[in-house]
């Protein structure tokens, strides 16, 4: 079993998911869950709306670079 952390971001707020064998969308539903209790109560949050990458794996930070 792996262990995963994720990143969400939306409109400047940020939520740390962390799960084991969580998939992305898995991810990315919680964070809307957790964000729309963090925002107006009447807005909803669309999953286009939510940008989400994976930080941890298995403990170990997961570094992004960009490909040129």
């Amino acid at each position: 079993m792996t262990e995963y952390g994720y990143l969400a971001m939306y409109n400047g707020k940020e939520v740390e998911i962390r799960g084991t064998d969580i998939t992305l969308l898995e991810a990315r539903k919680q964070a809307i869950e957790q964000l729309q209790k963090m925002v107006h109560r009447r807005k909803v949050i669309k999953p286009w709306d939510v940008s989400i990458m994976l930080a941890e794996k298995d403990g170990e930070p997961v570094i992004h670079l960009p490909m040129f």
